[in-house]
């Protein structure tokens, strides 16, 4: 039996000699919100149960005196920007990881995270919250306005993808 070479289609031959993603890279956003949402989650659990306490942003309000006094106050405008950091930063993460632009990611997660804010500052008021409206209605409005009203700019899809 004499010895034959095989010979394969370019495109064969080419999908062979391709290199593998590394398993990080290859992670699309879906993978990254549940690694991220778990890495929260036990961060959480982790920090409570040792007596340490996480203070988060009030949207709730029912009037003026509320919105202004309670919700833009310094101190809860300070826990919004440092809750954004810190989403910020593990979103960040998770781009760079992935191969993208965590410059133009930042940028736009800024506009994003306004958008969101909105949100939650809206669905807080006393009267939204008692016909059982949540933020995500309204983020979701916010969302398909953007999409599909605007054309967004090439900085701000690399934060809407993610």
């Amino acid at each position: 039996m004499a010895n034959k070479d095989i010979t394969l289609s370019p495109a064969l031959n080419e999908g062979l000699a391709r290199p593998r993603k590394a398993l990080i890279a290859g992670l699309n956003e879906d993978w990254w919100a549940v690694i991220l949402g778990g890495l929260i989650i036990f961060a959480v659990l982790l920090f409570q149960g040792n007596g340490i306490s996480i203070q988060l942003p009030a949207y709730q309000w029912s009037g003026a005196a509320d919105l202004f006094g309670k919700v833009l106050s310094l101190h809860n405008l300070l826990l919004i920007v440092e809750t954004g950091l810190v989403f910020l930063a593990l979103a960040s993460f998770s781009v760079a990881l992935s191969g993208g632009s965590v410059r133009r990611f930042a940028a736009g997660f800024a506009v994003i995270y306004l958008f969101v804010i909105l949100s939650f500052i809206i669905a807080g008021n006393k009267s939204v919250a008692y016909y059982g409206l949540e933020y995500v209605v309204f983020a979701l409005l916010i969302g398909l306005v953007l999409g599909n009203g605007v054309t967004l700019p090439a900085w701000l899809r690399e934060a809407v993808a993610v």
